[in-house]
Order: C-alpha cells, then sequence, then structure tokens
C-alpha cells in the first residue's frame, strides 16, 4: 500500500482506490463505499414489503435448494439407482455458481427488476419440470433450470439490497433474508409495484447492442462447459470409471483447458470482462471467496447426508427424518441473526468469522462420532452446534466485500462471493458422493457378494438392505453409518481450511514464511523484563554514584537512555538482521516480535516504512539499497547515540544536554511518523494493522509506544531549560 503511494506521487497520477483493502472500522464511520448524496431509499411499508418479498424468495430458493436432500432416500428407492444423487444437488448448484457472473453483469447493464422478475419465473418453470419428473434424468434437468432462477434470484436480492438500504443496516437484513419464514406467495407483484427501479446513467446510454457485447457471453459459453466437464469426471471417477480411465482424464483434461481460456479471455477483456481482475486481486475478496466455499460447503455436505444417516442407519421415516433436520437449521438461524445484529451494531464482522472458523471443525469432528446408537440428545446438540457454527460466520464475507469495494464494483464483488457459496458444494458434494459411494462397496463387499460402485449406482439404499438377509442387516448398517462417517471427514477438512494460520490484522493478510510457534510467545516475557529492569537499574546505580548527576531526574533520564540503547540494538536489531524470515523463526526474540505485532503487522510484512525506521534506530543496512532509499541519507545511529548520552550524563559531560535533545527530537519524529502512517491508512483506505482487543490496541500499540512521546518532552524540555539556567549562571 505505502509503495502504491510512494510511486503513484512520484509519476504524479492519483492513488489507486484500494478495493483490496479489508475493512475494519465500524460500518458507520468512514465507509470507503459511501452512498450517493443523491440516493434516497424507501421508508414505511414499500420498505417493508420489499424486504419482506425478498424473505419469500430466498426461503423458497434456500428450500428448494435443500429440500432435496432430505428426500434423497426415498427419491433413489422411487427411481430405482443412486446413480445421479450428486447430480441432484450439483445440477441446481452448477447452474446457480455458473450464471453468478452472467447475473451481476445483467443487473449492471439491465433493469434490475426485470432481471429478478425474469429469474424468479425460470425457478418456478424449474419447480415445475422437478414436480412432474417421470426419470431421474428429467429430475436432474429440473433441477439444472430451477438453479439457473436461483442465480437471478440470489444475486438479486442483493442487488436490491444495496438500493434500499444504507451500508450500516445491510448486514443485518442480509441475516434476516437468510433465516425468514415463508409467509406466502405474493412477492413477484410486490416486487412489480413497491420497488423503484434504479437506473444507472452509464448503463442507460448504451444500446442494445452493446449491452449484449458487455455480457461476455464468450466467457459464459467457455465456463459453462467448464464446470460441467469437471461434475461429470468426479460423478464418473471411482464408480461408473476407474481414475485412470481415459474417459474421466480427458473429461478434467477438458475442464482445465476451457478454465483456462476462461481466465485468458477475462485478463484479455480487462475492465469489460464478466470478472475484472481488479476485483478478484481484491484481499477481502479472495479471502471472502475461500471462506464461503468452504463455510457453505462443510453445511451442505452434512445437511445432504443427514438424513440419509436418519432414515437409512435410524431407520427413521422421512417426515422424522425432517423434524430431527431442524436443530442444524435452526442453529444456522440462530448463527445468521447473532452476525447480523453484532455487525450491525458492532460494527465488526472479522470477529464472527474468526468465532466460526474456530468452532466448525470442532462441530464436524463431533458429528463423525456418529454411530447407530448415538442418543437423540447427542444428535440434537451436534447437529445443532454444525449449524450455528457455519451459520455465524456466513455472511461476513458479504459485509467485507461491500465494505471495501468501490460502489460500481459491489455487485460483482458479491458476486464472487455468491459463486463460491454456489461452486463449493457442488464440487464437494460431487466428492462427498465418491467417498460414500466407494467407501460403502469396500465396505458391503464381504457381505454382498459382487456389489461394486456401479452396482450402488444402479440400485437405492432401501433396495440393497432388502438384497441381504436379514441376519446381515446389522453389517448392512454399520457399514453405510462408517461410509457416512469417512464422508464427514470431507467437512472437517474444509472447516479447517476456514481458520486462518494467524490471527494478525487485517484479516487475509499475507505473511511470508508464517510458521506456527512451538512454544507459548510470553514464555521468555519475564526474562527479557527482567534483563531490561537489569540494565536499568546498573545505569541507575552508577548515575548514583556519580557527582554529576545529583539531581533524580538524571539518574532517571540515565536510567531511560539505558533502556533506549538496548532495545534499538538488541531487540530492534534482531528485528532488522531477521526480517524477512522473523515470521517462522522460534526463537526468544523472535516469539515476543511475533506477540507484539499483533498490534502491529507491518513488523511482519517487510513494510516500507516499518523497515526503513527501525534501521535509521539501529544502523544503515546498505544491502537493500532500492528498499531503504527514501532514508539512507540519514546516518544518525540511534542505538549507540543512547548509548553515548547515558555515559554523557553519568560524567556530567556538556554534551549531555545535545545528546538528549538530538536523541528525544528522533524519538518523537518517529513516534509521530509511526503514528501518523498507520492513523492515515486507517481514516482513508480503512485498513488497520492492530487488532482491536483491548490488550493488543491500548496495551501494545499505544501503551508500549506513547513513553517514546511523553518522556522525549520532558527530557528534552528539561536538557534545554538546564542548559538556558547555566548559560545565564555563566
Amino acid at each position: 500500500m505505502y509503495q502504491q503511494q510512494q510511486q503513484a506521487q512520484q509519476e504524479d497520477r492519483p492513488t489507486p482506490a484500494p478495493e483490496e483493502a479489508v475493512r475494519l472500522e465500524p460500518l458507520t464511520i468512514e465507509s470507503p463505499t459511501p452512498p450517493q448524496p443523491d440516493q434516497v431509499y424507501p421508508t414505511g411499508s414499500k420498505f417493508w414489503f420489499t424486504v419482506l418479498s425478498l424473505c419469500v424468495i430466498l426461503i423458497l430458493g434456500g428450500l428448494d435448494a435443500n429440500i432435496v436432500a432430505t428426500a434423497v432416500p426415498s427419491i433413489t428407492n422411487h427411481f430405482h439407482t443412486v446413480a445421479h444423487v450428486g447430480w441432484y444437488s450439483s445440477a441446481f448448484r452448477l447452474c446457480t455458481c455458473a450464471f453468478q457472473f452472467g447475473f451481476a453483469k445483467l443487473y449492471t447493464l439491465f433493469s434490475i427488476k426485470v432481471v429478478f422478475l425474469v429469474s424468479n419465473v425460470i425457478f418456478l418453470v424449474g419447480s415445475v419440470l422437478c414436480a412432474t419428473a417421470a426419470s431421474s434424468p428429467m429430475f436432474v434437468v429440473g433441477r439444472a433450470v430451477s438453479g439457473l432462477g436461483f442465480a437471478g434470484e440470489l444475486a438479486g436480492c442483493f442487488a436490491v439490497l444495496i438500493h434500499i438500504l444504507p451500508l450500516e443496516k445491510r448486514p443485518v437484513f442480509a441475516g434476516l433474508l437468510a433465516i425468514n419464514l415463508p409467509i406466502g406467495a405474493v412477492s413477484l407483484l410486490t416486487m412489480s409495484f413497491l420497488f423503484s427501479d434504479p437506473r444507472s446513467r452509464s448503463a442507460d446510454d448504451l444500446t442494445l447492442a452493446q449491452k449484449i457485447k458487455a455480457l461476455d457471453l464468450v466467457s459464459n459459453c467457455l465456463f459453462i462447459p467448464s464446470l460441467t466437464a469437471l461434475f461429470i469426471a468426479l460423478s464418473w471417477a471411482g464408480t461408473k470409471y476407474p481414475w485412470s480411465d481415459g474417459k474421466v482424464i480427458g473429461l478434467f483434461v477438458v475442464f482445465a483447458v476451457l478454465l483456462g481460456a476462461f481466465l485468458f479471455n477475462q485478463y484479455r477483456r480487462g475492465d469489460s470482462a464478466a470478472l475484472p481482475f481488479r476485483v478478484i486481486r481484491g484481499r477481502s475478496v479472495i479471502a471472502g471467496f475461500i471462506f464461503t466455499t468452504c463455510t457453505n460447503s462443510m453445511t451442505n455436505v452434512l445437511e445432504w447426508y443427514l438424513p440419509t444417516y436418519y432414515q437409512v442407519v435410524r431407520s427413521k421415516s422421512p417426515s422424522e427424518s425432517g423434524y430431527l433436520m431442524m436443530p442444524i437449521l435452526v442453529g444456522m438461524m440462530l448463527g445468521l441473526f447473532i452476525q447480523g445484529f453484532g455487525t450491525t451494531m458492532l460494527g465488526y464482522y472479522a470477529p464472527f468469522m474468526l468465532f466460526a472458523s474456530i468452532c466448525m471443525p470442532i462441530a464436524a469432528g463431533l458429528m463423525t462420532t456418529y454411530s447407530p446408537d448415538t442418543s437423540l440428545a447427542q444428535i440434537i446438540l451436534y447437529s445443532g452446534f454444525a449449524g450455528f457454527s457455519g451459520g455465524i460466520g456466513f455472511q461476513g464475507s458479504q459485509a467485507a466485500v461491500q465494505t471495501t469495494l468501490r460502489p460500481e464494483d459491489v455487485n460483482l464483488g458479491i458476486g464472487v462471493i455468491l459463486f463460491g457459496q454456489s461452486m463449493g458444494p457442488a464440487i464437494f458434494i460431487a466428492i462427498a458422493q465418491v467417498i460414500f459411494t466407494n467407501h460403502l462397496s469396500s465396505s458391503l463387499e464381504d457381505v454382498v457378494p459382487g456389489l461394486s460402485p456401479a452396482y450402488i449406482e444402479e440400485h437405492g439404499l432401501g433396495d440393497i438392505k432388502q438384497a441381504v438377509p436379514v441376519e446381515h442387516w446389522d453389517d448392512v448398517l454399520l457399514g453405510i453409518d462408517r461410509s457416512l462417517t469417512r464422508t464427514w471427514y470431507l467437512p472437517v477438512a474444509l472447516a479447517c481450511t476456514t481458520m486462518q494460520q494467524h490471527l494478525y490484522y487485517p484479516p487475509g493478510v499475507i505473511i511470508p514464511g508464517w510458521r506456527p510457534d512451538d512454544a507459548p510467545r510470553l514464555r521468555h516475557a519475564p526474562t527479557f523484563v527482567a534483563v531490561i529492569a537489569a540494565i536499568a537499574a546498573l545505569a541507575y546505580r552508577q548515575a548514583c554514584m556519580s557527582r554529576s548527576a545529583p539531581r533524580l531526574l538524571d539518574r532517571f533520564a540515565a536510567a531511560w537512555f539505558s533502556i533506549c540503547c538496548f532495545l534499538h540494538i538488541c531487540f530492534e536489531g534482531y528485528y532488522i538482521y531477521n526480517r524477512t524470515s522473523i515470521a517462522g523463526l522460534q526463537t526468544p526474540l523472535a516469539h515476543l516480535w511475533k506477540e507484539y505485532t499483533l498490534s502491529d503487522s507491518r513488523y511482519l510484512t517487510s513494510d516500507v516504512f516499518t523497515v526503513c525506521v527501525e534501521t535509521i534506530t539501529v544502523h544503515m543496512l546498505p544491502s537493500e539499497p532500492k528498499v531503504l532509499t527514501p532514508y539512507a541519507s540519514d546516518q544518525f545511529v540511534w542505538g549507540p547515540l543512547c548509548l553515548l548520552t547515558t555515559i554523557t550524563i553519568i560524567s556530567g559531560s556538556p554534551l549531555r544536554h545535545v545528546n538528549q535533545v538530538i536523541v528525544c527530537t528522533a524519538h518523537l519524529y518517529g513516534v509521530a511518523l509511526y503514528y501518523a502512517t498507520n492513523w492515515t491508512e486507517q481514516r482513508f483506505t480503512g485498513v488497520s494493522y492492530s487488532r482491536p482487543e483491548f490488550l493488543y490496541y491500548w496495551i501494545y500499540y499505544v501503551g508500549f509506544n506513547m513513553p517514546w512521546a511523553v518522556v522525549p518532552v520532558g527530557r528534552a524540555f528539561g536538557a534545554l531549560q538546564e542548559r538556558e539556567s547555566r548559560r545565564k549562571n555563566s
């Protein structure tokens, strides 16, 4: 960030907008994407009926996305095949994610209301096809059409939300949209009459041909077949064909080639692409995409196979299975509710995401302990905890994107997040189906002779139970249970992926060479403090023994500058020499630095300003002239000069006053720059390098640095006053 600003100043051009910056301040303050001055938001009944319509639309779409999971065992028995089980979810989500970028462009170029209503009609057509399906393939086609419509609904809900709510109120209503109750089927009429369609002046100036060209249809024609090839390969691999089969390998090659062509076309089109690279380069967009993909995939894989556990392993009816799905759904609703209101009230979204990344691996791990004898209380507790952990961090990525991107890029940024939200479950449910089918065939091959993945594909799970003698049913149930728990190891891995490698701010900041500590960081803090105390005590004692420093202030000054000498030369010198590798070191001083940098992560990212200031403080490093050019001409060596100042105070040298003024002025200058650069980044770009907790911000960041602002003022003023007094007396 600092390098970009310096380069912009040198080239006499405006600094590029930091779309990648991660917003950490309350959403009500200094938002990088404030509403336009002339923007008027709806109020009263018009506003609430619009929100109600969005709630109804999303609940119907979410119901369609997840209700099939409960019916999977019955559907497989009805169609007498499990070959398309993965496609029941993947077809829906394939179309949902594949058309996200296209709908993001449509909402930018065309009427939001028209595109939104057409999406609802497509969704309803898909639902009709599913309801009248006479075969499994026809059911898959209906799911695909519904997914296409839901892609438009999902993107449209957030496009509408942006135009009816200011930024600080969006998280709570985004949470409400995900936990609403079905109220009616009048949403289309309500949206038609009550939502005032915002018009974009730039879009109005385009002709229809220009708008169609801007849709980037070529990219869609590359991207959709790419994902289709991937899903077909995943559904065939290990079941219909072995992984080494040419058909499977060929499909993976087709996926890679088409995806590469899609990315190249995006790069070639620049800002006119369906997915501009300037959007996906943003740190918040990348981190949000990964977090959303893994979070939604974890919860969906769990939800997809829970009904199979209830209906097959526990012999529950479909209706009883639906009741038992309530804990995970209620838990998710509660998490969404808490995060929505918490983000709106506190102004921070990152803590909820961090809490979710800690809870999700635990919850998913607990669900792998399910067995045929697991108590009902454990089932309710574990599944409810899994839903809560997934829900409390779910909306964080969308809040981050809306906060950090420019207004014209918000729809595209949300499209990226929604793409991950749909693509993740589509891919990982297909992978989970491969894991389940292959493990089930290996678990039951001794019980059912000739059982193979292909046989399992061609028969429902109920048919498999009926194909074995009654005395072997327990073995079959145990095999299915083990296959399910092995499949749930995948959500555990996905949940672990959401965990940050480190806790430094801003979330998602890249720290080169980071390695977790092999011991508690503060284990050596008492020793470090003892060394500082011993040095200060020694200097104070020497000052007491000297006749040249009779005053208490002089003795204190000797102790103070001796501490500064030790910190500048030893502690900060260690950082300078190891600044590129300190994040991975396991030494006592490295542990202390990594603890302190929770209040300022710039030390671990080799920030230009931080490195330069610390270098001036210690000595010069001519080995990297490019990095140190802004300050390379400064020949002061503040560490040794602090030692010289201590000696002159103890010895009573006349130079002690000049030395104190020089060193104190340098300390004040350094602290002023340190706070000013950090405050400027936070004020104008929304980037904060310190964790917001009291310990890290007020104790580490403020408390540990403020003495170098307070003490130098007192000592410099005292030295000047004493020198003036001596001059008058002489």
